[in-house]
């Protein structure tokens, strides 16, 4: 009962400090995608924006993905029988997962806003904000699942636990 209670502050404590993670992953976010991006355009970064030629992008924290992160976070959290350890790994794995995801998320929508337009890169960036962050990071988590073996599953194995005792 002791591990459950400290497992559940925890996850309020991450998402209390949420906020804090937007602080370290926007600046990575923006500085790896304007690295790679500068390959093969001409980009500037001043502040949180990009600009290639007469296009800016102004990120903000939601291009960092920091939800998707937190949510990763408090799923461990909230799965019994994983280790630090093992938490530490699967964290790391599925950050790295959601990391390149996004990234290559952002160059794709830069390249559609100066190749075809403000029209396809507005639904494109909502359909891929929405939709398909939603749906990567529950593929990462059961991927996660499966390749760690654990049979927890998110707070229905410590309800299960609380009742039988």
């Amino acid at each position: 009962m002791k591990e459950i209670i400290i497992r559940y502050l925890l996850v309020l404590i991450v998402v209390f400090l949420s906020g804090t993670f937007s602080f370290l992953l926007l600046p990575l976010t923006l500085y790896t995608s304007y690295f790679l991006l500068q390959l093969f355009l001409p980009v500037t970064v001043l502040g949180n924006v990009l600009t290639i030629s007469t296009f800016s992008f102004t990120f903000v924290d939601a291009c960092a993905a920091t939800l998707a992160y937190v949510l990763l976070i408090v799923l461990i959290l909230l799965t019994r029988d994983i280790s630090f350890p093992q938490g530490l790994k699967m964290f790391l794995l599925g950050a790295a997962s959601i990391f390149l995801l996004n990234i290559l998320r952002i160059i794709f929508l830069v390249y559609l806003y100066v190749d075809f337009g403000k029209d396809y890169f507005a639904f494109a960036h909502l359909f891929l904000w929405h939709v398909v962050s939603t749906i990567f990071v529950a593929v990462v988590w059961i991927l996660l699942v499966e390749y760690y073996h654990i049979e927890s599953i998110p707070i229905v194995s410590d309800i299960k636990e609380i009742l039988k005792k």
